[in-house]
């Protein structure tokens, strides 16, 4: 299914005219900014929303193979919010994430040297 901003809240009619929150759909926006450029400007990749365990960009396209950034900001929750959202790490995000953090520093030192 895809990203359904319009039904965030389900609401159930209460009495005449009356309406409550029946049930919540978590959805989550993640967005990220690059590294600022020569001039100091910010480019921001499209955001991310999550909603019943996958990832889709804003146009309600589902993301088959999300960024790392993606994966860096959702390490950051609870498990507990992370089962919320349906979501998981992948399996292999330590030897991701160290593959991601070796490419960073490999160019850090080309930089500090070239």
């Amino acid at each position: 299914m895809p990203l359904q901003l319009g039904e965030i809240h389900e609401w159930k009619k209460v009495g005449k005219g009356r309406a409550v929150i029946d049930r919540v759909k978590p959805t989550v926006r993640i967005s990220h900014a690059s590294t600022p450029d020569k001039n100091g400007h910010v480019k921001y990749d499209p955001p991310i929303w999550i909603q019943d365990g996958k990832a889709y960009y804003e146009g309600g396209e589902a993301i088959k193979k999300p960024p790392f950034y993606f994966w860096t900001e959702v390490e950051k929750w609870s498990e507990a919010y992370r089962q919320e959202m349906k979501i998981s790490l992948p399996n292999d995000w330590d030897k991701q994430k160290k593959a991601m953090q070796e490419l960073l520093q490999e160019a850090k030192e080309k930089k500090k040297d070239g």
